[in-house]
């Protein structure tokens, strides 16, 4: 069983891209802002996602497909913007930090603070 794949590779990637970008921001704490969830989709990812909206943040949740994202979109806010991210993607991951950044400049009291990142790659699973 290989520990070290190209699909884990690029998951850490991601992690050191989001990490990287983070930390060129200075930031306070803050109890309203933007906040990326991955792995919105469904379960826990779903539920945080649900959660941070209803705790008054901007939430761009990772989804999978435009379903996902319909029902994200029933349930929560106007805060709470589904975004389709594959965290496998760096296109997907910079075109939703460029969504980020964006929604920062229509709106200077909305940083991002925080990254719930709960998406996971898996590529050598026996089933």
């Amino acid at each position: 069983m290989a520990i070290f794949t190209l699909k884990n590779a690029a998951y850490f990637g991601v992690i050191y891209v989001l990490y990287s970008w983070l930390n060129s921001k200075k930031y306070r704490v803050h109890d309203t802002g933007v906040v990326i969830v991955t792995g919105a989709s469904s379960g826990i990812g779903y539920d945080a996602a649900l959660g941070l909206d209803r705790e008054g943040y901007h939430v761009l949740a990772g989804v999978r497909n435009e379903k996902a994202a319909a029902q994200l979109r029933k349930n929560g806010s106007p805060r709470l913007q589904p975004v389709i991210l594959d965290v496998t993607s760096e296109e997907d991951i910079l075109s939703t930090l460029n969504l980020a950044d964006d929604i920062f400049e229509k709106n200077n009291t909305l940083p991002l603070v925080g990254i719930v990142n709960n998406a996971g790659v898996s590529n050598d699973l026996p089933w």
